[in-house]
């Protein structure tokens, strides 16, 4: 069996020691990547985060919505990376000019021992119109960004780029990092975005049910689109940011798979298609887009309740990597079958239980050095 590389990614949350923690965790295990979501505000709605058994995470942070700078925090850890790398996943160019991205990224490179992930893609609702930040044709937005990001990456020199959205006339960049240029990773799933990744990208990072027949099915996609523009698709790394939930034992697992935290998620940041996939109609409509299209503070709570507890069994154990440590290992190999050369993990039974959220460390060491030998 091949080898599989393991990240870790999260939101950032109020209190960035945890990354510190989780950091040191992963150094220990050998995991490959340490991935940042770019948010400024969480999923969750204030009034359902504080309510009575959401999540214990509430009596050390009262907001879902504390969310610290990705960048900064990311920097925080630089120094202490070690052979571990350093990415968001994922940000956007529409908060972030690609030329101040391009910055950032090229800083960490210099800061760490390996080239830093740039995960980017076209971007959520949420972080953009409540902040007066128009989210309208991200994806063009994005094809153009990821122009701009390149011609910063294959520098030095001055830069001239006339588009619909960016505009540089000879503009100097002449930051380097020596052997550590980023990689940029794009957070494509439909057509057009894995088209896009296929002109673009140096990593696949998706983030959607992680059934192997669908996997295989987008990255033939992605690799037909990488040979359209005369790339060799075997420079792009396929990876998968998915959520485990993963316990000592499969009872325990199958109730943390519904717990309100899980089933939160599954209503509100799941995409219509990710329902269709299992035969299921979703709550909120055949075009809604999940976590692009949220909006935490608006939602209707007695709605999303009333949804949550509809929730079946068959949806939530098809969303995510979910049960023992065995059971994880064997769901990432059959994704490995599938084309499968990285994973980005999310701690998604962390915030359902405190003593799940202690085993988690355990088990993702185990995790990773299971995958890395093989």
């Amino acid at each position: 069996m091949s080898a599989i590389a393991v990240g870790f990614a999260a939101p950032t949350g109020s209190d960035p020691g945890v990354f510190r923690q989780a950091l040191r965790v992963g150094r220990a295990a050998g995991m490959d990547s340490f991935l940042v979501f770019d948010h400024l505000q969480d999923f969750t709605p204030r009034s359902l985060w504080s309510s009575p058994g959401f999540t214990w995470m509430a009596a050390s942070q009262a907001s879902p919505h504390a969310q610290t700078d990705a960048f900064a925090v990311l920097g925080s850890l630089a120094w202490t990376a070690g052979r571990v790398r350093l990415g968001t996943g994922v940000t956007e160019p529409l908060r972030r000019h690609p030329v101040v991205i391009a910055q950032w990224a090229l800083t960490l490179a210099i800061m760490t021992r390996r080239a830093p992930i740039v995960g980017i893609g076209s971007g959520e609702w949420m972080n953009t119109e409540p902040y007066g930040i128009a989210f309208d044709r991200p994806v063009s937005r994005l094809e153009e960004a990821l122009e701009v990001l390149r011609a910063c990456f294959d520098g030095p020199g001055s830069i001239d780029h006339s588009g619909r959205y960016y505009r540089l006339e000879n503009a100097p960049f002449d930051l380097e990092a020596p052997g550590r240029r980023p990689e940029i990773w794009v957070a494509a799933q439909g057509p057009r975005m894995l088209e896009i990744a296929g002109r673009f990208a140096d990593g696949w990072l998706p983030a959607f049910a992680p059934s192997p027949t669908t996997y295989e099915r987008a990255l033939a996609q992605l690799t037909a689109a990488a040979r359209t523009f005369g790339r060799d698709p075997h420079a792009i790394t396929p990876s998968l940011q998915v959520g485990v939930v993963v316990a000592p034992n499969r009872k325990e697992a199958e109730s943390a798979l519904r717990s309100s935290f899980v089933r939160f998620h599954a209503v509100t940041t799941w995409s219509a298609s990710t329902w269709q996939s299992v035969g299921l109609e979703h709550p909120f409509g055949p075009q809604y887009r999940g976590f692009v299209d949220i909006r935490p503070e608006l939602l209707d709570l007695g709605f999303v309740r009333e949804a949550m507890a509809e929730v079946p069994d068959e949806l939530l154990q098809s969303g995510f990597l979910w049960g023992t440590v065995e059971d994880v290992v064997t769901s990432i190999r059959a994704l490995s079958d599938a084309g499968l050369r990285h994973i980005s993990l999310m701690p998604t039974s962390y915030p359902a239980s405190k003593r799940l959220a202690n085993y988690f460390w355990w088990a993702i060491v185990r995790i990773t050095r299971r995958l890395r030998t093989g």
